[in-house]
């Protein structure tokens, strides 16, 4: 039995070539460049600025991992009784809270969600009724 090697005779010849256009420093960069780029421009981080007293401190130009997370552990902690996620989102804002996301709504579902998995906050109703409450 005779097996064909052909195919990979013309990968090993590619992966040659390669090597040798990547042992050039700057043929590296260039590379770099073309496939983190890809043409693109990157966009600034997503900014969340609090104003107020209490948060002060928290807020910066840039959200920081988790800043989302934590803002709206302290909003939730000053609701009395159940609300949903645009009465959060609507009083993050009152708070100050100004959210780059495009789709407000889709990043405090997901604050939410993870607020819930880690027992910050319990959900109750059903989906298009949905309320949370804080864990006491």
């Amino acid at each position: 039995m005779k097996l064909d090697t052909s195919r990979l005779d013309a990968k090993i010849r590619k992966y040659q070539m390669l090597k040798e256009l990547l042992s050039d420093p700057e043929m590296v960069t260039a590379c770099f460049e073309i496939i983190s780029g890809n043409g693109h421009n990157h966009t600034e981080p997503a900014k969340t600025q609090g104003k107020g007293a209490s948060l002060a401190e928290a807020a910066r130009a840039t959200t920081q991992r988790g800043e989302l997370f934590e803002s709206a552990k302290v909003v939730a902690a000053e609701f009395p009784d159940k609300f949903s996620a645009s009465q959060l989102l609507t009083k993050m804002k009152e708070m100050g809270f100004q959210l780059a996301a495009k789709r407000e709504d889709v990043a405090i579902a997901g604050v939410l969600k993870r607020l819930v998995k880690r027992d910050v906050l319990r959900k109750s109703g059903q989906r298009g009724s949905t309320r949370y409450e804080l864990v006491r």
